[in-house]
């Protein structure tokens, strides 16, 4: 591999002994005010033993879905992308197999649909059987000019990243040199916001461009039939994404459905491993 050097000791590497001290500070000093003071939100004399528990339950169960998909939230929109690429340009240039095996059988996007599916079925359910409302995480207006700005700046990030936010501080745990190099430009590019959010948002959220907050909203008030109906569509349309996903999945590393849903990513790789080298 280009970038493999056997030479290399990380316990001598000026560069990640500083990033891995950047990351002592970002994690202790956090921790040291939750546990031994109440002078910021969210302290444990504040929110308790058992709202840290549940916490942790949420952790734990984020660890084991990155651990099984490969990779978080942005980075699963993008692997369909992966389907228009050859194997060779990326693999001469450096790129882990690993990497592109995963990205292309869609394994982060069958993590990010399986638990878009669940949540939206869960919803619909409630809603349809008149146990409560559809939430609305997308503001008084659904659309907002800061949603055009976000976008590109967030999928920017994600690259340089090299994976989401949330991916990020799953691979700061196992020490991964990429997510050490991002810490410090994701932390320091969040200072802005977190100074001037009220400006920033008086700016970009100020005015809506559109009033539907959900696609059969808009779906009922443009093409007509009914809100119900409609959200029947999207569902089956999330679902055909979630299935197509696996196929696609399935299809490219030439094994079974069932081996698909009980292997892990790195097993998969080596499974496919000699499909690949003939591409």
């Amino acid at each position: 591999h280009p970038g493999y050097r056997t030479d290399y000791s990380a316990g001598r590497d000026p560069l990640r002994i500083a990033l891995n001290a950047f990351l002592l500070i970002f994690l202790l000093l956090p921790l040291y005010f939750a546990i031994f003071t109440s002078s910021i939100s969210g302290s444990i004399s504040q929110i308790g033993w058992k709202e840290v528990a549940w916490l942790l339950m949420t952790g734990l169960l984020l660890g084991v879905g990155i651990a099984k998909c490969g990779f978080g939230t942005e980075c699963s929109v993008m692997a369909p992308e992966s389907i228009f690429t050859k194997a060779s340009f990326y693999r001469n240039r450096g790129l882990p197999l690993a990497t592109y095996v995963m990205f292309r059988s869609m394994l982060p996007l069958q993590g990010f649909m399986a638990a878009i599916v669940l949540f939206n079925l869960f919803i619909v359910g409630r809603w349809m059987l008149g146990y409560g409302s559809i939430p609305n995480a997308s503001g008084d207006q659904g659309l907002y000019w800061g949603h055009f700005l976000g976008g590109p700046l967030l999928a920017m990030g994600a690259v340089f990243m090299i994976g989401c936010e949330v991916r990020t501080y799953a691979r700061l745990g196992l020490g991964y040199a990429t997510a050490l190099a991002a810490l410090p430009g994701f932390y320091i590019g969040y200072l802005p916001y977190t100074l001037f959010y009220e400006k920033i948002d008086a700016i970009v959220f100020s005015e809506g461009l559109t009033d539907f907050i959900t696609i059969p909203q808009w779906a009922t008030e443009t093409l007509g039939w009914n809100e119900y109906g409609w959200t029947v569509v999207y569902s089956l349309f999330l679902i055909s994404l979630l299935v197509f996903s696996f196929e696609q999945g399935r299809r490219f590393l030439q094994i079974t459905l069932a081996k698909l849903l009980r292997s892990n990513t790195d097993e998969l790789v080596y499974v496919s491993i000699e499909n690949q080298r003939k591409i």
